[in-house]
Order: C-alpha cells, then structure tokens, then sequence
C-alpha cells in the first residue's frame, strides 16, 4: 500500500493596521510604527505615504521600523511613557490586549465603511474584538500547511484505543487457577498502588499440610517420602513429602505434605490435621520407650535388677518420637529407668524404693 499524503489548509491574519489615540490639527505629523523593514516592503508603504501625503498637504507621515521580536514591547513602552506612535502596524492577536488596555482609539467612520464595502466577513473578523467592533485594517493573510500521513495517523488512533483497552481489561482481577476468595486485604473505594495486594485466593483442589518437624528428624526427611495425614474424623489418608525448608527456626523445621491421592472433601483453609511421617521401618527390633537417658546417657542406661538400678552400657539403634532401638545391653524382658536417671550421680548401683 502506498502512502498518501494530505494537505490540510488555513489561513490565519497576522497583521493590522490600527490607529493610536491622537488628535489631529493644522500641519500634524504622524508616528507610523511597523516591524515591516525590507526593502521591498518599505518601498510600498512609503508609496501609499506619499500618495497619502500628496492628497493631505496639511500632514506628514514618519514611518519607523523596529523587529518583530521587539514590536509588542515597543508599543507598550511608548505607551507608558507617553510617547505613543499614531499608527499602529501588529499582530492581530494582540488586539484584545491593546484594546482593553487603551492604546487603540476607534477607527474613523469612513475606514469603517471602506472596510466593510471591500473585505471578506472573515477578514473583518479577524480584526475585530468580540463585541463586533473593528479596529483597524487588515494588510498581511498568512496561509499555513499542515502536511500529514493519514495511515500513520490511523495506526496511531488504532494504538491509542488500544492501549485504553489494555487498561480497561487491568481493571478486571483474574486468578491463574480456579478456587474461592480467602483473605480480602483491600478496603473498598481504596487507592492502591501498582502491584499491591488486593485478596488471597485459595486453590481448592491442591491442599498441602504444613508441618513442624523437630531438627534432629529433619535431617532424615526427603521429597516425596511416604506420610500419613489424618483428619478430625480419624480417617488415615496416603500423603507425601513436597518439600522441606533449609532454614531452623526455633530447633523446628517447616515442611509440607501434599496428598498422594485424591484429597478429601470438605476441607478448609487452616484445618488442623496430623501427620505421621514413617523415616524407617525396622522388624524385630528390641525397643523401649523414649525418655531423656536417651540424650543423657551418653550410651548407658540404669537397668532394674529387683530394687536395684545397676549403671550398664548400651548401644542405641533408630528412634522415633515415642520409642528408641536397644542394639546392645539388655535382653528382652529387662526395665530400664527412662526418666529422673539424672539424679543417679553416675553412680554404679542405685537402690530404687
């Protein structure tokens, strides 16, 4: 496709032609003040000077220049220091201004009359005020070109609504999973800022156990090892190991076990369950329960011998939380102090009432 291009014209009135306020009389001689400077632009203004001056011997006519830049300025300096031109020559949006601030006089009947038999409306218009009162003539029409693709300026429309619609579709919340809303952390009619949190949603359909798991079992755990996770009705389901945190906080390792299986209904965000991990799986084992000689023993437990606790060596196997393996020392059937051996002082023999 070919571009095309597209010419859009207007025409704008730069320049006017007004009168200062002044009052005439015998042999007077008028300001003209103008920032046309060119030679060419001299020579037609001094013509219309001169034939002006021919037919009005009474008057005479000095025509100054200055920049346009300076213009605007120089009329209101003269102004304020008393030494206003007769004949304005200047931007007609500046009429308003010289207007309201009385540098302008009314134009004579016969300049009015002469303007309205022989400009176009829209000229007139342009150098006049609001109220439909012209002030001057018109002298200078600058036509103005914009030029423009009217294909890039199609697509750039296309982008714009498209983009308004990206923030509209912004405005809509969309979960990545399906679930139901859980904590709401926005207040309604809030400002929020970009990213903020506004709810929580929960996924129904893939629920996992947060687990505490003290540190000396932690070392044992692994993903994907075997668990057993129990409700508040006593019903055993298959679960599993997901994942395991590298950090202790407070001699406590956090995991999580997920169900190895389909999950239960009617579960709920924050429910209590438990969780029975299985580290080993040992058979014939000779076992006891689990008490502080395990950790205060250092490889010796009290054996009951009648009333007598005797001091004798073990070796300690796997433990659980409740139980621990004996590899070594007693024979099935003995009893061992679990608890307050402390008190024994390391003592050999220890009479027990």
């Amino acid at each position: 496709m070919s571009s095309k291009r597209s010419v859009l014209a207007f025409l704008s009135l730069t320049l006017i032609l007004t009168f200062g306020v002044a009052t005439l009389a015998q042999d007077t001689t008028l300001t003209m003040l103008t920032h046309w400077g060119t030679e060419d632009q001299l020579a037609a203004q001094q013509a219309i000077i001169d034939a002006y001056m021919e037919s009005n011997p009474d008057v005479s006519i000095e025509l100054v220049t200055v920049d346009f830049g300076e213009l605007r300025t120089k009329i209101i300096t003269g102004r304020t220091a008393g030494i206003s031109a007769d004949v304005y020559h200047f931007y007609h949006l500046w009429l308003p201004d010289f207007v309201n601030s009385g540098v302008l006089d009314m134009p004579p009947e016969g300049a009015l009359a002469f303007i309205n038999d022989n400009v176009a409306q829209g000229t007139i218009d342009a150098v006049s005020t609001s109220d439909g009162q012209t002030w001057g003539y018109p002298t200078e029409v600058n036509p103005y070109l914009l030029v423009y693709n009217k294909r890039l300026l199609a697509d750039r429309q296309k982008a714009v609504v498209a983009e308004v619609q990206r923030q509209v579709d912004a405005l809509t919340l969309r979960a990545p999973f399906d679930g139901q809303v859980g904590q709401v952390q926005a207040v309604q009619s809030t400002n929020l800022a970009a990213n903020a949190p506004v709810l929580g949603v929960v996924d129904l359909s893939k629920f996992e156990v947060e687990i505490k798991v003290p540190e000396s079992f932690a070392r044992d755990l692994a993903i994907d090892m075997p668990a057993q996770l129990t409700g508040g009705n006593g019903k055993p389901f298959p679960g599993e190991i997901s994942a395991v945190s590298p950090e202790v906080v407070n001699g406590e390792v956090n995991a999580r076990v997920r169900f190895a299986s389909a999950q239960p209904e009617g579960l709920r965000q924050s429910q209590r369950m438990s969780v029975r991990v299985l580290l080993d799986t040992r058979k014939d084992v000779l076992k006891v329960e689990r008490g502080p000689f395990v950790e205060q023993g250092n490889g010796v437990a009290y054996v009951m011998d009648g009333r007598t606790a005797v001091r004798r060596p073990v070796e300690l196997g796997v433990s659980s939380l409740g139980e621990v393996e004996i590899k070594s020392g007693v024979q099935p059937g003995d009893r061992i102090v679990v608890s307050g051996s402390d008190l024994f002082k390391d003592a050999e023999r220890v009479s027990v009432n």
